[in-house]
């Protein structure tokens, strides 16, 4: 009996969760799209994988930022055509390489960074101090709990 009453409850939350993820998509992408120069996505979220971890090896950087090695190696050559990441051998395996982001490819993420932060002071700068308090800790809290 239990179970029946359950379901439509469900039913409600799982229509509730989509929501909030097509809500969450759409301001991820209007903010990654505003934020980057080059309006290819994957290429930033490589650089900025490759920033956040240090140097590292394609396939890690793949694992990061959850694409296709095939997919992250084309954005990685794009990358280094646009001279903001190379490559070098990495030390523990001559035969292998690792990324690494240059100074370039530094100042494009801390532009990146800078026009985010604008974009964000922009859109909160009505809210009242305790609710952009109470917005962090929640935003930080879903973050941790999804990780886990």
């Amino acid at each position: 009996m239990a179970d029946e009453h359950q379901e439509p409850r469900l039913a409600v939350l799982d229509e509730a969760y989509i929501e909030l993820d097509k809500e969450l998509s759409a301001f991820f992408t209007l903010v990654v799209c505003a934020l980057t120069q080059n309006p290819e996505i994957g290429m930033m979220s490589v650089l900025s994988s490759v920033a956040a971890h240090g140097p590292a090896r394609l396939s890690k950087v793949a694992q990061h930022v959850g694409l296709d090695p095939s997919t992250v190696s084309r954005h990685v050559q794009n990358l280094e055509r646009a001279g903001l990441l190379q490559k070098a051998a990495d030390p523990t395996d001559r035969r292998a390489t690792q990324l690494h982001v240059t100074a370039a490819g530094l100042a494009r993420l801390e532009e990146a960074w800078r026009r985010r932060a604008a974009l964000i002071r922009d859109g909160l700068s009505q809210w009242a101090p305790e609710d952009l308090r109470r917005f962090r800790v929640l935003l930080e809290r879903f973050a941790e709990d999804v990780v886990r």
